[in-house]
């Protein structure tokens, strides 16, 4: 799974520094999503991230099959 995180940020012009603070998501968390480092996000938090962003979760994740 791929997603568009920093793609997203980068087109608003944001931080994941102010992200954290709008969505109080913890930059811990936030992190390796930006990095495409994590594994098993959790449905709540991307459903934050989306409605933050005003986008729909299949354009914030890319579904890649292995």
């Amino acid at each position: 799974m791929k997603n568009n995180l920093k793609k997203i940020l980068d087109k608003n012009k944001l931080s994941v520094s102010k992200l954290s603070q709008e969505t109080g998501i913890s930059r811990t968390t936030l992190r390796p999503i930006y990095y495409q480092e994590a594994f098993n996000v959790e449905l709540n938090t991307l459903e934050k991230l989306c409605d933050y962003l005003h986008c729909k979760l299949s354009e914030l994740i890319d579904y890649v099959p292995s």
